[in-house]
């Protein structure tokens, strides 16, 4: 099969030239820093949009982001049109004739049809009439959004959310989901060498950050729904991922030295040290203790990256003596190299009593939180 050049000197297969209008999602919040991403991924004109980023790309562009992408939360194929011409959109180069029904999922904004189960039937209606849908259970996720009365349709591209790299079969009582973590690797420019997490938990964090500077892509080992559309070439997907140098879910990477996961909980480095073995991340120093019990193990210059606790345990009554501990330690410590935390901790940062400096600011799981990076200036003594 002949190939022709991608993005970054990677060979990508040749096959028709379909180009699909996609959309990737990400946490609102952090739009400029998946525009970042994916200017390393593709050539394609980027338009950052409120929740994501916009593009128009060819198949091979779907397949680097789907893989590549360590940011986006999904990845969908658009069509925009006014509702009379659903009928003759080309729906069927992605739901196959006489295939399950997909599932819709429809919003409505400003627009007369305002009931979201209305639009849905409707939708259904042409579906079934154009594809002879059968009565199987679903395979594909349809997305129809109704705004000012235009209709928007996207196919699924991803499947099961991308955030789900495979590899994290255990979590913690406050999970921390794959893309968050890499948004804090990637804001902290991590690409290797000492590291620590003293709120470590399930891993994840040591374990994006380690599988990036591995370069393991992040959709390595996992299958996306584009897979099942009725044009999907498989036989050109399979030689892009071999010249992409695809990772297999077992990643092989070298002992590393000075990286350091740490909790006071016991149970949940049982559980970081089973999801850094199903990542394929190795040499990890998984130590029980709090950060100030372990902090004279971390090697000088470390990166410390952090999910310090919040949400609903913002009323836990130790938690305030928590910052103020991380703040005693990281004056002690100013040997350490970057800083960077999640906050969400609603004001407790400011009892560190040191200078911090707000990169991203967005949601999770509906509660305001920030990536913030120690300022080396300001500090109080």
């Amino acid at each position: 099969m002949s190939t022709q050049g991608g993005k970054n000197g990677v060979k990508t297969p040749c096959m028709n030239s379909t180009r699909h209008r996609l959309f990737v999602s990400v946490s609102p919040g952090l739009e400029e820093l998946l525009e970042r991403e994916l200017a390393g991924l593709t050539d394609a004109r980027l338009q950052r949009m409120e929740g994501g980023v916009e593009l128009a790309a060819e198949e091979a562009g779907l397949w680097h982001i789907c893989r590549g992408s360590a940011l986006a939360e999904g990845v969908a194929r658009t069509f925009e049109q006014l509702e009379g011409r659903v009928a003759r959109l080309p729906l069927h180069a992605f739901l196959a004739r006489g295939g399950p029904l997909p599932r819709i999922r429809v919003v409505c904004r400003r627009s007369r049809l305002y009931h979201s189960d209305a639009v849905a039937a409707r939708v259904e209606g042409v579906l079934r009439r154009r594809l002879s849908c059968s009565e199987a259970p679903p395979t594909q996720l349809l997305h129809v959004r109704l705004e000012h009365d235009q209709l928007q349709l996207s196919v699924d591209a991803a499947g099961e959310p991308l955030h789900r790299r495979g590899y994290r079969k255990h979590i913690g009582a406050a999970p921390l989901r794959e893309t968050l973590a890499a948004a804090v690797v990637q804001a902290a420019d991590y690409r290797g060498g000492p590291l620590w997490d003293p709120f470590c938990g399930s891993g994840t964090l040591v374990i994006e950050a380690l599988r990036r500077s591995s370069g393991v892509l992040p959709g390595a080992g996992r299958s996306f729904a584009f897979q099942g559309w009725p044009t999907h070439e498989s036989a050109a997907y399979t030689a892009f991922c071999e010249d992409a140098g695809a990772a297999p879910a077992q990643a092989d990477v070298s002992p590393l030295t000075g990286v350091i996961g740490s909790d006071r909980d016991q149970r949940v480095l049982g559980a970081a040290q089973d999801n850094a073995a199903r990542a394929g991340v190795e040499g990890v120093q998984w130590i029980h203790g709090s950060f100030e019990e372990v902090v004279d193990a971390v090697p000088e210059g470390a990166t410390l990256i952090a999910n310090p606790p919040y949400g609903r345990r913002l009323h836990d009554p130790h938690l305030s003596r928590t910052y103020v501990q991380l703040g005693e330690v990281l004056r002690r410590r100013r040997d350490l190299g970057r800083v960077l935390l999640l906050d969400g901790s609603g004001g407790l940062l400011l009892k560190t009593r040191l200078s911090w400096r707000a990169l991203w600011s967005f949601q999770n799981r509906g509660l305001p939180v920030r990536i913030v990076e120690l300022s080396r200036e300001g500090v109080e003594s």
